[in-house]
């Protein structure tokens, strides 16, 4: 899987969630966009549906920021 795309601006939220973009798109802080917007693009995450083994598919928008041990530090809008 490629990296994150560490974000904190409307316009580079835009464009990560484009076809284009990466698989996770990680908030670091409120941002607000006044617009419809549309998540774009197939992503493979690396893993399989048990029942058909057919590769799966997920983007994420990760609302907040966790530390090494995965708790949640800080929650965005």
């Amino acid at each position: 899987m490629a990296a994150a795309s560490i974000v904190d601006d409307a316009a580079v939220f835009e464009k990560s969630i484009g076809k284009d973009g990466k698989w996770i798109i990680s908030l670091t802080k409120d941002i607000t966009i006044d617009k419809d917007l549309v998540v774009d693009g197939d992503f493979k995450n690396g893993k399989k549906n048990s029942e058909t083994g057919e590769e799966l598919y997920q983007r994420k928008i990760a609302l907040y920021t966790q530390d090494e041990n995965k708790k949640v530090t800080g929650k965005f809008t």
